[in-house]
């Protein structure tokens, strides 16, 4: 074997060897790069279904809680239902009551109207001016006086039964207060006519019947009289047909 086949020999072995640790060098770089790469999937992979597990775990109980509040809103809501179905049963039950009340009441108001009301007018209409007494007589005066007396007795009677139902509404009481006084002053009047006709009688003068009654009706009371009455009626017709609660002081 010459020199030259010696050489060429060593070349091709050299480089074989060369080619084949560049190989082996190449497939560990290329298996280190692998495996590092799959650890490397294989963490984020982990990380990755952690991650998804303490999503889950978060939306479970989310989701627990979210139930939870939903029963207790419930709960609560129906409480409230309750107490408002309860709230409008009693306001139904007080607003019965009121108008009832308020029925009676009302009533009640018409009925002293009407009594005290009848009793003025008597006294006005059939008091004062009677049809069936001889005022020229001593007899026919006492019997007058007597008569207009006992209507006036009977006004007051009434007129303390109609303002005790209408005493907490300030308007007509005051009204109310003022027509009695009004009255009391007219029967005042009818006395002094009653006094001045007797002495008149006694002293043996003739009189004129329709003087007694127009001593009195001439008097400017029976005008404040009515105005009163029309005044009072009025405001009763209003308190009857509105709120019973404006009325009231």
């Amino acid at each position: 074997m010459d020199l030259n086949h010696i050489g060429q020999y060593l070349t091709g072995t050299l480089v074989g060897s060369l080619v084949s640790l560049i190989f082996v060098v190449f497939v560990k770089n290329s298996l280190i790069t692998y495996l590092n790469r799959k650890a490397h999937n294989q963490a984020e992979k982990e990380d990755i279904d952690k991650i998804t597990r303490a999503v889950e775990n978060i939306r479970i109980n989310f989701l627990q809680q979210l139930e939870t509040h939903k029963a207790d809103l419930s709960k609560e809501v129906e409480s409230y239902k309750t107490a408002l179905n309860s709230s409008l049963e009693q306001q139904k039950t007080l607003l019965a009551r009121r108008n009832s009340i308020d029925s009676l009441r009302r009533q009640e108001v018409i009925k002293k109207t009407e009594e005290y009301m009848s009793a003025v007018f008597d006294y006005l209409h059939t008091g004062i001016d009677p049809t069936d007494i001889d005022l020229t007589t001593k007899e026919g005066l006492n019997q007058w006086f007597t008569s207009t007396s006992k209507m006036s007795a009977k006004i007051y009677s009434k007129y303390i039964g109609f303002y005790l139902v209408t005493c907490d509404m300030s308007r007509i009481k005051i009204q109310v207060m003022d027509l009695q006084k009004t009255l009391d002053k007219i029967q005042g009047e009818v006395g002094e006519v009653y006094k001045t006709s007797m002495i008149d009688i006694m002293s043996g003068r003739n009189l004129n019947r329709q003087l007694h009654i127009d001593m009195v009706n001439n008097s400017p009371l029976i005008d404040m009289v009515y105005k009163s009455v029309y005044s009072i009626l009025h405001d009763i017709n209003k308190y009857l047909t509105e709120d019973l609660e404006s009325y009231k002081s």
